[in-house]
């Protein structure tokens, strides 16, 4: 035992031995340098005491004598200044239009302003478009900028109804009503979206099955129940309501749909619908089918029925056709007009019955005709030509003809009528015909251009002009830019600009750039800069009230006051809403 036990002992002195060589010999030989952890360099503020900077990138606070507000940037994208400079720009007249003394610029009457936004579900802009679908702008179409801003200052008034939609599938319908020098708003969001529910009832209260209800662009089936459900539905006003089914009259109706609310209480009746019989008897004008016109003949009526579904009507001459669907115990008047052709009466007034179908006759006779010729410069003709004859001002044209005021173009979603525009395509010996109004515009532009797009013309003809020819020639594409110069800057500042009353997207334009704004049409425009609700002077403005010309490339200044060159202190910018 006592062997075994000095065994042991000498075992763990020898291993102790070798421990401390071990060591005195690793003790000689040098570590490696261990390698240093990456660590991100920590935030310096720029603004705090004794933080050189040598980046170009970030600020350089510079501190002039006379103000230790204002900064310069060493970077020219970065800024101090918090409000965008607003520019607006307004077509007077484009390039290339005759003159004559008396006869103002074509569109004259186009007056209407019109804007909004279309948000998303987090209040996010949405690109997309608004299309006029029915009213005096029907074709027009407007672009919203990044934002989901869209506007326009060139509309003309009257009832129209746009529908919206984009690339992330929303579509909307609304009707709008434009103003003359009134600016309309429309603002659609599908963040709070309602709810619309109620039941379709003929009129002895008993419910319709199948009845169609087109809501704000959405459509649903009525139950056994008569009863409609529309879950989900962008709240506003005037959303338009369409409710129709085979042998009633359709039903018209503005309806509101609130925010995050259901309007149940919707209740539409419906009537069993009339017919009419209409018939031109005579063959005469244009090769081209005349258009009927249906119009209430109760001024000031409630609306009841979609007239815009039914006006206008193709119908040939020397035919009749039967209109199926329209509304009884209702006087209607029904307007034809034709090219080459005057109605006799103007109008054919009759009231709808319940199954006993109706007869409204209109007879034609010869009217005053413009005609003549669509040639290139050569003198050879132009087939296929888009001609069209327009009073410089469509809408004074228009309620001359009816003897109105300028509301009755509120009293129903009207088109366009002829005595304001008239379209039509040159024949294969470039011929052309229109029908003359020369008592509700005696002077008009005539306005031809070639099948491909490529050559335009245009003459003003007056009452004693019966034949004329338009010479078209090479259009030069049209389309001019116009740079603004800031002279002054040392710093970016964001530029909000407006053409035409379309919102172009938002920039913050470096200190060293010019302000480019493209796709302008050649003519006069009118040009208004302010900053911070101040007034921005402009070398434009020596150019009085006919502004200035754009044709290709064209230079204007645009003098900043000092605030916008210098910018705001830290607690301006947070009460502006940036981040100093």
């Amino acid at each position: 035992m006592a062997r075994s036990q000095s065994l042991l002992l000498a075992g763990l002195a020898a291993l102790a031995l070798l421990v401390v060589g071990i060591s005195l010999f690793l003790g000689s030989v040098p570590a490696p340098e261990p390698h240093a952890p990456e660590i991100a360099a920590p935030f310096v503020d720029p603004t705090a005491a004794g933080n050189a900077i040598t980046r170009t990138e970030e600020l350089m606070p510079i501190a002039p004598a006379e103000d230790n507000h204002k900064q310069s940037l060493a970077d020219p994208t970065k800024s101090t200044v918090a409000w965008p400079l607003k520019v607006q720009l307004q077509l007077i007249e484009a390039a290339g239009l005759p003159h004559t003394a008396g006869v103002a610029a074509m569109g004259s009457g186009a007056t209407a302003h019109f804007s909004g936004s279309i948000t998303g579900g987090l209040g996010e802009g949405l690109v997309g478009a608004v299309k006029f679908i029915a009213g005096p702008n029907v074709g027009r179409e407007l672009r919203t900028n990044a934002a989901g801003k869209f506007g326009a200052t060139d509309l003309y008034p009257g009832l129209s109804v746009v529908e919206l939609g984009g690339l992330g599938g929303f579509y909307v319908r609304r009707e709008v009503r434009l103003r003359g020098g009134a600016e309309t708003p429309l603002h659609v969001g599908f963040g709070m979206p309602g709810a619309a529910s109620g039941r379709v009832l003929d009129r002895a209260g008993e419910p319709i099955p199948g009845a169609t209800v087109e809501l704000d662009g959405q459509m649903q089936f009525t139950d056994l129940e008569g009863a409609f459900l529309l879950p989900s539905v962008p709240s506003g006003l005037d959303l338009e309501c369409i409710v129709s089914k085979p042998g009633y009259a359709s039903h018209f109706e503005l309806v509101t749909i609130a925010a995050r609310q259901t309007n149940d209480r919707l209740m539409f009746t419906l009537g069993p619908g009339g017919d009419l019989d209409i018939e031109i008897p005579e063959r005469i004008g244009g090769p081209e089918p005349a258009q009927v016109i249906f119009m209430n003949a109760s001024s000031g009526s409630q609306r009841r029925y979609p007239w815009r579904l039914m006006s206008p009507l193709s119908v040939a001459t020397g035919s009749s056709v039967r209109v199926e669907g329209l509304p009884t115990d209702l006087r209607i008047r029904v307007y034809v007009f034709h090219s080459g052709a005057y109605a006799k009466p103007t109008y054919a007034e009759v009231t709808l019955q319940e199954g006993v179908p109706q007869a409204a006759i209109i007879h034609l006779e010869p009217a005053p005709l413009l005609v003549g010729t669509v040639r290139t410069r050569d003198g050879l003709v132009s087939q296929g030509a888009k001609v069209r004859l327009e009073a410089p001002d469509r809408v004074g044209s228009t309620v001359a003809y009816f003897g109105e005021t300028s509301m009755f173009l509120e009293s129903e979603v009207l088109p366009t009528f002829p005595m304001g525009l008239q379209e039509t395509v040159s024949d294969h010996n470039g011929r052309f015909g229109f029908t003359s109004f020369p008592k509700q515009a005696p002077r008009r532009y005539l306005v031809a251009t070639s099948a491909d797009g490529t050559m335009t013309g245009t003459r003003i003809v007056g009452p004693e002009d019966t034949s004329v020819d338009v010479t078209i020639a090479p259009s030069g594409g049209g389309v001019s830019q116009l740079r603004l110069d800031l002279p002054g800057r040392h710093q970016a500042i964001e530029v909000d600009c407006a053409v035409q009353g379309a919102p172009r997207d938002r920039y913050l334009l470096p200190a060293n750039e010019e302000y480019v704004i493209d796709g302008l049409a050649p003519g006069m425009w009118r040009m208004t800069a302010t900053w911070h609700g101040q007034e921005v002077q402009t070398s434009a403005q020596g150019a009085g009230v006919r502004g200035f010309k754009i044709e290709r490339e064209t230079t204007q200044t645009i003098r900043l006051p000092q605030g916008a060159i210098d910018g705001q202190d830290a607690d301006t910018l947070l009460r502006a809403g940036r981040k100093p």
